[in-house]
């Protein structure tokens, strides 16, 4: 092998180099450690032609000289020292150069930076002589600044990078010490070390914390450990802090929702349940939205959707996207606030809880009335009912049968908005239901002296996902209608008998209110007034609603069993391969199972009991073949 001087512009890439993989990995940084220190590793070539060569090792050296002549630091026909190897020991060079090779330990490399430190040189400079990143030469100096014992315990390999970088949080060397002294050897999980030395200390995911808000905790004097590896895992020194700062912003709103009128009002930090609250709860009233609040919440909803699409269909998180979904999230949120309105005499025996969820938001839970006050509650709400009245929907008398199995609540509510979003399009077509509906409601004014929860006697809108027909025909009919500021009476009396069939029948649908959690006797009473009226249009949420495996995986594991048990494909099997099939399924982890009933569903048309028409009476009868089957079931 002979060293040789040879032109940049005149070395080539050589198919005999064994290194194909990261080829050009960090050729910026290489070249900027070439730059200040020199090429300080020949180059092996071999020669192609009288005029180029072809580098067998030092393919990254070789691009990273290439980007120097680009960037004008060098001239294109610099000489580079080079090592002239045969032709037929190109390849094995190649390799021993690239398989020899052994990385500088991670604590070495901190010790060389930290002399370099020592000397008066900045971590950018460091960083601009070695082709580095400024914040890799700070990491570096961190593991350069451990407690003598824990770089030891590093170079015998009784700890890996990983959990050396965690000891790099706490810069107390004696405490270092200590969390080391604790943990039984090999340490290897970095998590484990950042705990025991951030012991007393608070997450910054803290969901206090959170609320708080880390700009607020620092201001107040507030000190945080940042993970100079992590930039994420952040830990709050004083949490009482963090507590007193809570509780003083608790406060306010404590104080504002005090002087709205209501009784009471808890603030729960904590992860306990409330106890000494009730069954009962009051509800707000909720008011018509205006045109031009109509108009706004459509403007909204389109905005959310085109923000979604938009979202769904892209493959990188796109926060400013997420973060305005949340904002047009929030202003419908709060546009639809703006029409309920509390009763000030009711609100004054019930209560708010005021919690903090795991994001550091707040979350209001309205209307709870406290066992103490039920008793002051029922005599307001009687001296409101003249005598003899009939007993509201809601009164406790009206329950009825649970339904088995009992889904949870928020399945209830789920199930129960589809259903309402078919029959509110169904009675916007069936103008005699509407008027039946109508008339219902008025009677139970007017004459029983109670307002009906399914729908309200004032035809007050009631925000809801609603399906596109029914958002069709209520644009069209209030398309017809005079403007805010119109004659609406001169225009309702000069229209025909189907034109204000028509309108009404938008105007009920809009006002049906008909989702519930299925917990209450309310919720009992809005599900009645649905099965009726369900049976009345002959709905078959068959069309609307399929069980998938979304649904499923919400329910337990005893109520997935139940519908498996009962699906007509396992019902149809003989007794002893059905119960030897449901034993086997029922090993099945929730999300295995759900998918299993997921498939024995398929196709048959299965409705969960809250979706279900009830027949009405006289809607069957007996056909010759089934009489047939009677008779000789009767003989036996």
């Amino acid at each position: 092998m002979s060293i040789k001087m040879i032109p940049l512009n005149q070395l080539v890439a050589s198919p005999s180099n064994v290194r194909k993989t990261d080829a050009k990995a960090d050729i910026e940084a290489l070249a900027a450690s070439i730059a200040v220190h020199g090429l300080l590793q020949n180059l092996s070539v071999q020669r192609r032609s009288e005029t180029k060569f072809e580098v067998v090792a030092g393919a990254r050296r070789h691009a990273a000289l290439k980007l120097l002549a680009k960037d004008g630091k060098i001239e294109r026909d610099c000489p580079i020292a080079c090592n002239l190897v045969d032709a037929d020991g190109a390849t094995e060079t190649s390799l021993v150069e690239n398989v020899q090779r052994v990385a500088m330990n991670a604590m070495d490399e901190a010790d060389a930076f930290v002399s370099l430190h020592e000397q008066g040189l900045e971590p950018d400079a460091i960083a601009r002589r070695f082709g580095a990143t400024t914040r890799h030469v700070e990491q570096r100096l961190a593991l350069a600044h451990l407690s003598p014992k824990v770089k030891a315990a590093y170079r015998r390999g009784d700890i890996n990078l990983d959990a050396a970088r965690a000891f790099c949080i706490e810069p107390d060397h004696a405490k270092q010490d200590a969390v080391l002294r604790a943990l039984g050897k090999p340490i290897t999980h970095a998590g484990q070390v950042r705990t025991l030395l951030m012991q007393g200390a608070m997450k910054a995911s803290d969901r206090l914390a959170r609320f708080v808000g880390l700009e607020a905790y620092e201001t107040a004097g507030g000190a945080v450990s940042r993970d100079l590896f992590d930039p994420d895992t952040i830990f709050i020194a004083d949490p009482a802090l963090i507590a007193r700062l809570a509780d003083e912003r608790l406060e306010t709103v404590r104080q504002d929702l005090t002087s709205q009128g209501w009784g009471w009002v808890e603030v729960n930090t904590s992860h306990g349940a409330l106890s000494g609250c009730s069954g009962q709860r009051i509800q707000p009233t909720r008011r018509p939205m205006t045109r031009g609040e109509r108009a706004a919440l459509a403007k909204l909803d389109a905005e959310i959707e085109a923000l979604d699409a938009k979202l769904k269909d892209s493959e990188d998180d796109d926060d400013a996207a997420w973060a305005t979904r949340e904002e047009r999230d929030a202003e419908r949120q709060a546009l639809i606030d703006k029409t309920q309105s509390w009763d000030r005499d009711l609100i004054a025996h019930a209560g708010v809880v005021v919690s903090i969820n795991h994001e550091g938001c707040l979350s209001f839970n309205y209307g709870l009335v406290a066992k103490a006050d039920q008793a002051k509650l029922k005599r307001v709400l009687a001296a409101r009912a003249p005598e003899g009245a009939a007993p509201a929907e809601d009164a406790p008398a009206a329950a009825v049968e649970d339904r088995a199995p009992r889904v949870p609540k928020a399945v209830a509510r789920d199930l129960t908005a589809v259903r309402a979003a078919a029959l509110r399009q169904a009675v916007a077509s069936a103008p005699d239901i509407a008027l039946a509906i109508a008339t219902y409601a008025c009677i139970a004014s007017a004459l029983q002296h109670r307002a009906s929860l399914a729908v309200s006697v004032a035809a007050q809108s009631v925000a809801l996902n609603d399906l596109p027909g029914f958002e069709r025909r209520r644009s069209e009919a209030f398309a017809m209608l005079p403007g805010e500021d119109g004659d609406v009476i001169g225009w309702c009396l000069a229209q025909d008998r189907d034109t204000l069939l028509s309108v009404l029948s938008v105007l009920i649908a809009d006002a049906l209110d008909l989702v519930h959690e299925g917990a209450s006797s309310a919720d009992n009473a809005r599900q009645r007034f649905a099965d009726k009226l369900s049976s009345a249009l002959n709905l078959d949420m068959r069309e609307y609603w399929a069980p998938d495996r979304a649904f499923l995986t919400r329910l337990s594991k005893p109520m997935l069993m139940e519908i498996l048990a009962n699906a007509p494909s396992i019902a149809a099997k003989s007794a002893k391969r059905r119960e030897a099939h449901l034993k086997a399924q029922a090993k099945l982890k929730r999300d295995d199972l759900a998918k299993a009933v997921a498939k024995a569903l398929d196709g048959a048309g299965w409705l969960p009991d809250l979706l279900i028409t009830p027949v009405g009476a006289g809607d069957l009868a007996m056909t010759a073949d089934g009489e047939a089957e009677a008779h000789a079931i009767a003989a036996e």
